[in-house]
Protein backbone atom coordinates (compact mmCIF):
# COMPACT_ATOMS: atom_id res chain seq x y z
CA UNK A 1 0.00 0.00 0.00
CA UNK A 2 1.25 3.10 -0.95
CA UNK A 3 0.86 6.30 1.49
CA UNK A 4 1.11 10.18 1.34
CA UNK A 5 1.34 12.11 4.39
CA UNK A 6 2.14 15.89 3.78
CA UNK A 7 0.38 18.94 5.82
CA UNK A 8 -1.32 22.21 5.06
CA UNK A 9 -2.09 25.27 7.27
CA UNK A 10 -5.13 27.71 6.56
CA UNK A 11 -5.49 30.91 8.89
CA UNK A 12 -8.49 33.07 8.53
CA UNK A 13 -10.55 30.61 5.69
CA UNK A 14 -14.43 32.05 4.92
CA UNK A 15 -16.56 29.35 5.99
CA UNK A 16 -20.65 31.13 5.54
CA UNK A 17 -20.97 33.42 8.22
CA UNK A 18 -18.11 31.91 10.48
CA UNK A 19 -14.46 32.55 10.21
CA UNK A 20 -11.95 29.96 11.46
CA UNK A 21 -8.33 29.28 11.25
CA UNK A 22 -7.56 26.12 10.86
CA UNK A 23 -4.58 23.42 10.98
CA UNK A 24 -5.21 20.71 8.29
CA UNK A 25 -2.82 17.36 8.60
CA UNK A 26 -4.28 15.62 5.29
CA UNK A 27 -3.92 11.81 4.84
CA UNK A 28 -3.94 10.39 2.12
CA UNK A 29 -4.13 6.88 1.48
CA UNK A 30 -3.78 5.46 -1.59
CA UNK A 31 -4.89 1.87 -1.69
CA UNK A 32 -3.96 -0.82 -4.84
CA UNK A 33 -6.81 -2.99 -4.97
CA UNK A 34 -6.38 -7.19 -5.91
CA UNK A 35 -7.69 -5.21 -9.50
CA UNK A 36 -5.19 -2.97 -9.56
CA UNK A 37 -7.72 0.14 -9.19
CA UNK A 38 -6.53 3.21 -7.42
CA UNK A 39 -8.64 4.55 -4.53
CA UNK A 40 -8.00 7.56 -2.16
CA UNK A 41 -9.40 6.33 1.06
CA UNK A 42 -9.96 8.87 3.20
CA UNK A 43 -9.66 12.53 4.47
CA UNK A 44 -8.73 13.07 7.59
CA UNK A 45 -8.82 16.01 9.46
CA UNK A 46 -6.90 16.13 12.79
CA UNK A 47 -7.57 19.54 14.66
CA UNK A 48 -9.45 22.25 14.30
CA UNK A 49 -9.98 25.51 15.81
CA UNK A 50 -13.19 27.66 15.72
CA UNK A 51 -12.47 31.21 15.98
CA UNK A 52 -15.75 33.11 15.71
CA UNK A 53 -15.72 36.44 13.68
CA UNK A 54 -15.27 39.12 16.47
CA UNK A 55 -12.02 37.62 17.02
CA UNK A 56 -11.06 38.70 13.52
CA UNK A 57 -12.57 41.60 13.91
CA UNK A 58 -10.26 42.31 17.36
CA UNK A 59 -7.11 41.24 14.94
CA UNK A 60 -8.37 43.69 12.34
CA UNK A 61 -9.23 47.12 14.79
CA UNK A 62 -7.84 45.88 17.85
CA UNK A 63 -7.54 49.23 19.07
CA UNK A 64 -10.99 50.71 17.79
CA UNK A 65 -13.99 50.67 20.34
CA UNK A 66 -17.35 49.69 18.61
CA UNK A 67 -20.34 51.10 20.52
CA UNK A 68 -22.80 47.90 20.16
CA UNK A 69 -26.49 48.21 20.75
CA UNK A 70 -28.26 47.42 24.08
CA UNK A 71 -31.04 44.50 23.27
CA UNK A 72 -33.65 43.87 25.40
CA UNK A 73 -35.17 40.38 25.33
CA UNK A 74 -38.66 39.81 24.45
CA UNK A 75 -40.05 36.74 25.54
CA UNK A 76 -42.38 34.13 23.75
CA UNK A 77 -46.51 35.26 23.69
CA UNK A 78 -49.14 36.25 21.46
CA UNK A 79 -51.36 39.23 20.68
CA UNK A 80 -54.80 40.51 18.25
CA UNK A 81 -52.29 42.23 15.52
CA UNK A 82 -54.60 44.95 14.23
CA UNK A 83 -56.70 47.82 14.95
CA UNK A 84 -59.91 47.05 16.90
CA UNK A 85 -60.92 50.63 17.61
CA UNK A 86 -63.63 51.22 13.88
CA UNK A 87 -63.18 54.94 13.94
CA UNK A 88 -59.56 55.27 14.04
CA UNK A 89 -58.76 51.73 11.86
CA UNK A 90 -57.25 52.30 8.30
CA UNK A 91 -58.12 49.68 5.76
CA UNK A 92 -54.23 48.23 5.85
CA UNK A 93 -54.45 47.51 10.31
CA UNK A 94 -57.03 45.30 9.27
CA UNK A 95 -57.76 41.99 9.76
CA UNK A 96 -57.37 41.47 13.31
CA UNK A 97 -55.36 38.46 13.55
CA UNK A 98 -53.76 36.54 16.39
CA UNK A 99 -50.08 36.39 16.03
CA UNK A 100 -47.62 33.97 18.25
CA UNK A 101 -44.48 35.46 18.65
CA UNK A 102 -41.04 33.60 19.92
CA UNK A 103 -38.87 35.43 21.83
CA UNK A 104 -36.24 37.58 20.15
CA UNK A 105 -34.21 40.20 21.27
CA UNK A 106 -34.86 43.98 20.17
CA UNK A 107 -32.84 47.32 20.60
CA UNK A 108 -33.34 49.38 23.43
CA UNK A 109 -32.79 52.39 21.33
CA UNK A 110 -32.92 53.44 17.59
CA UNK A 111 -29.42 53.00 16.16
CA UNK A 112 -27.73 56.15 16.76
CA UNK A 113 -24.47 58.22 14.32
CA UNK A 114 -22.43 57.24 16.74
CA UNK A 115 -23.02 53.13 16.08
CA UNK A 116 -23.51 53.55 12.43
CA UNK A 117 -20.18 55.69 12.26
CA UNK A 118 -18.55 52.70 13.77
CA UNK A 119 -19.68 50.62 10.91
CA UNK A 120 -18.09 53.12 8.39
CA UNK A 121 -14.94 53.62 9.77
CA UNK A 122 -14.91 49.38 9.55
CA UNK A 123 -15.38 48.98 6.59
CA UNK A 124 -19.19 48.06 6.92
CA UNK A 125 -22.86 49.83 5.67
CA UNK A 126 -20.86 50.47 1.78
CA UNK A 127 -18.95 53.10 3.31
CA UNK A 128 -22.08 55.12 3.27
CA UNK A 129 -21.85 58.48 6.00
CA UNK A 130 -25.18 59.58 6.07
CA UNK A 131 -25.63 63.55 6.22
CA UNK A 132 -27.07 64.56 10.24
CA UNK A 133 -28.92 67.86 10.90
CA UNK A 134 -28.74 67.98 14.89
CA UNK A 135 -25.56 66.01 15.43
CA UNK A 136 -24.09 62.90 15.51
CA UNK A 137 -23.05 60.78 18.63
CA UNK A 138 -26.67 59.91 20.55
CA UNK A 139 -28.57 61.62 17.63
CA UNK A 140 -30.64 58.17 15.80
CA UNK A 141 -29.08 58.26 12.49
CA UNK A 142 -31.13 59.12 9.40
CA UNK A 143 -31.27 59.34 5.91
CA UNK A 144 -30.95 55.91 5.67
CA UNK A 145 -32.56 53.44 3.41
CA UNK A 146 -34.21 50.18 4.20
CA UNK A 147 -31.22 48.73 1.91
CA UNK A 148 -28.92 50.93 4.43
CA UNK A 149 -30.56 49.34 7.53
CA UNK A 150 -30.11 45.86 6.32
CA UNK A 151 -26.49 46.65 5.40
CA UNK A 152 -25.93 47.48 9.15
CA UNK A 153 -27.50 44.15 10.40
CA UNK A 154 -25.35 42.04 7.65
CA UNK A 155 -22.06 43.94 8.88
CA UNK A 156 -23.02 43.81 13.08
CA UNK A 157 -23.78 40.26 12.35
CA UNK A 158 -20.64 39.39 10.86
CA UNK A 159 -18.15 41.09 13.37
CA UNK A 160 -20.57 39.72 16.37
CA UNK A 161 -21.78 35.93 15.50
CA UNK A 162 -25.02 37.00 16.33
CA UNK A 163 -27.89 36.89 14.05
CA UNK A 164 -28.80 40.88 14.10
CA UNK A 165 -32.07 41.74 11.31
CA UNK A 166 -34.33 44.13 11.47
CA UNK A 167 -37.41 43.43 13.21
CA UNK A 168 -40.38 42.26 11.84
CA UNK A 169 -43.27 44.19 11.67
CA UNK A 170 -45.53 41.74 14.09
CA UNK A 171 -42.49 41.66 16.53
CA UNK A 172 -41.94 45.12 16.25
CA UNK A 173 -46.25 45.97 16.92
CA UNK A 174 -46.07 43.20 19.97
CA UNK A 175 -43.48 45.18 21.60
CA UNK A 176 -45.34 49.14 20.71
CA UNK A 177 -48.26 47.31 21.98
CA UNK A 178 -47.58 46.05 25.53
CA UNK A 179 -51.11 43.64 25.53
CA UNK A 180 -53.06 46.83 25.64
CA UNK A 181 -55.74 47.50 22.73
CA UNK A 182 -55.04 51.16 23.41
CA UNK A 183 -53.12 53.23 20.64
CA UNK A 184 -50.34 53.96 22.25
CA UNK A 185 -48.00 52.26 24.93
CA UNK A 186 -48.72 55.50 27.39
CA UNK A 187 -52.79 55.29 26.73
CA UNK A 188 -55.72 56.83 24.73
CA UNK A 189 -53.60 60.28 24.88
CA UNK A 190 -49.87 60.77 24.06
CA UNK A 191 -48.11 64.14 24.69
CA UNK A 192 -44.76 65.72 24.07
CA UNK A 193 -43.37 65.23 27.72
CA UNK A 194 -43.70 61.50 26.65
CA UNK A 195 -42.90 61.10 22.83
CA UNK A 196 -40.91 63.44 20.45
CA UNK A 197 -43.43 64.93 17.99
CA UNK A 198 -46.02 67.85 16.45
CA UNK A 199 -47.64 69.08 19.74
CA UNK A 200 -49.88 71.25 17.88
CA UNK A 201 -52.13 68.65 17.35
CA UNK A 202 -54.57 66.75 19.18
CA UNK A 203 -54.94 62.86 18.47
CA UNK A 204 -58.59 62.78 19.24
CA UNK A 205 -61.17 65.54 20.94
CA UNK A 206 -60.52 63.56 24.11
CA UNK A 207 -57.10 65.10 23.92
CA UNK A 208 -55.69 68.20 24.61
CA UNK A 209 -52.61 69.32 21.96
CA UNK A 210 -49.48 70.37 23.95
CA UNK A 211 -48.94 73.39 21.58
CA UNK A 212 -45.13 72.58 21.60
CA UNK A 213 -42.80 70.97 18.86
CA UNK A 214 -39.25 70.04 19.11
CA UNK A 215 -39.16 70.59 15.11
CA UNK A 216 -36.34 67.91 15.18
CA UNK A 217 -35.15 64.83 16.03
CA UNK A 218 -33.64 64.34 19.83
CA UNK A 219 -31.25 62.24 21.43
CA UNK A 220 -32.44 58.47 21.88
CA UNK A 221 -33.71 57.73 25.06
CA UNK A 222 -34.51 61.36 25.47
CA UNK A 223 -38.11 60.05 27.09
CA UNK A 224 -39.95 57.67 29.62
CA UNK A 225 -38.80 53.80 28.81
CA UNK A 226 -42.03 51.54 27.97
CA UNK A 227 -42.81 48.63 30.38
CA UNK A 228 -40.83 46.50 28.26
CA UNK A 229 -37.62 48.61 28.51
CA UNK A 230 -37.79 50.08 25.42
CA UNK A 231 -37.23 53.88 24.44
CA UNK A 232 -38.89 55.69 21.66
CA UNK A 233 -41.03 53.52 19.86
CA UNK A 234 -43.59 56.70 19.23
CA UNK A 235 -42.36 59.22 17.37
CA UNK A 236 -38.77 60.52 16.98
CA UNK A 237 -37.64 58.80 14.18
CA UNK A 238 -39.75 56.31 11.51
CA UNK A 239 -38.26 52.97 12.06
CA UNK A 240 -37.80 50.49 8.88
CA UNK A 241 -38.86 46.70 9.40
CA UNK A 242 -37.86 43.83 8.02
CA UNK A 243 -41.33 43.01 6.01
CA UNK A 244 -42.53 44.22 2.51
CA UNK A 245 -45.86 46.05 2.03
CA UNK A 246 -49.19 44.98 2.00
CA UNK A 247 -52.10 46.62 1.22
CA UNK A 248 -53.90 44.52 4.55
CA UNK A 249 -53.60 41.79 7.00
CA UNK A 250 -55.31 39.02 4.19
CA UNK A 251 -53.45 36.37 4.56
CA UNK A 252 -50.63 37.21 6.48
CA UNK A 253 -47.82 35.28 8.49
CA UNK A 254 -49.30 34.47 12.24
CA UNK A 255 -45.97 33.15 13.55
CA UNK A 256 -44.37 36.92 13.66
CA UNK A 257 -42.06 35.62 10.87
CA UNK A 258 -41.68 38.55 8.16
CA UNK A 259 -43.93 38.85 5.29
CA UNK A 260 -42.22 38.96 2.30
CA UNK A 261 -43.90 37.75 -0.51
CA UNK A 262 -46.95 38.94 -2.18
CA UNK A 263 -45.34 42.59 -1.88
CA UNK A 264 -46.70 45.84 -3.18
CA UNK A 265 -44.95 47.88 -5.34
CA UNK A 266 -44.62 51.93 -5.97
CA UNK A 267 -46.52 53.17 -8.66
CA UNK A 268 -43.78 55.20 -10.46
CA UNK A 269 -40.93 53.56 -9.10
CA UNK A 270 -41.67 49.99 -9.67
CA UNK A 271 -40.01 49.66 -6.57
CA UNK A 272 -40.51 47.13 -3.64
CA UNK A 273 -42.62 48.77 -1.06
CA UNK A 274 -40.85 48.09 2.94
CA UNK A 275 -43.02 49.14 6.09
CA UNK A 276 -42.47 51.85 8.65
CA UNK A 277 -43.49 52.04 11.81
CA UNK A 278 -43.78 54.36 15.14
CA UNK A 279 -43.93 57.95 13.43
CA UNK A 280 -41.70 60.69 13.95
CA UNK A 281 -40.68 64.30 15.14
CA UNK A 282 -42.59 65.79 12.12
CA UNK A 283 -45.81 63.90 12.62
CA UNK A 284 -48.94 64.29 14.12
CA UNK A 285 -49.72 62.09 17.07
CA UNK A 286 -52.02 59.50 14.82
CA UNK A 287 -49.24 58.40 13.17
CA UNK A 288 -47.85 57.65 16.42
CA UNK A 289 -50.03 55.08 17.18
CA UNK A 290 -48.91 51.18 17.99
CA UNK A 291 -51.07 50.08 14.94
CA UNK A 292 -50.20 52.89 11.99
CA UNK A 293 -48.64 51.64 8.97
CA UNK A 294 -46.53 53.20 6.91
CA UNK A 295 -44.64 52.37 3.80
CA UNK A 296 -41.95 53.53 1.56
CA UNK A 297 -39.24 52.43 -1.48
CA UNK A 298 -36.09 50.11 -0.30
CA UNK A 299 -33.88 53.07 -1.34
CA UNK A 300 -35.24 55.87 0.29
CA UNK A 301 -33.46 58.93 2.60
CA UNK A 302 -34.94 60.68 4.27
CA UNK A 303 -34.35 63.19 7.85
CA UNK A 304 -36.66 61.44 9.58
CA UNK A 305 -35.84 57.98 8.58
CA UNK A 306 -34.25 55.48 10.93
CA UNK A 307 -34.18 52.28 12.56
CA UNK A 308 -33.41 49.87 15.34
CA UNK A 309 -32.20 46.02 14.95
CA UNK A 310 -33.35 42.63 16.46
CA UNK A 311 -31.77 39.46 17.29
CA UNK A 312 -32.87 36.04 16.53
CA UNK A 313 -32.11 33.48 19.90
CA UNK A 314 -30.29 30.59 18.53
Amino acid sequence: MAKLIFKVECKNVNYGKSIFNIKYIVELSFIKNINKEWKIFKLKQLEEEKVFKNSLYKESVADTEISYPEMVLIPDGHYEMGCKENYLCKTNEQPVHDVKIKGFEIGKYEITFEQWDDCVKNGGCNKYAPRDSWGRKKQPVINVSWNDAMSYTIWLSNITGESYRLPSEAEWEYVARLNSDLPFSTGKCINTSQANFNGNYAFSAKCKPDKFYNNKALEVGSFTVNTNGIYDLHGNVWEWTSDCYHKDYNNSPVNGNSWNIDCEYDDETKEKLFVLRGGSWINKPDNLRSRHRYRNIASKRNFDIGFRVAKSLE
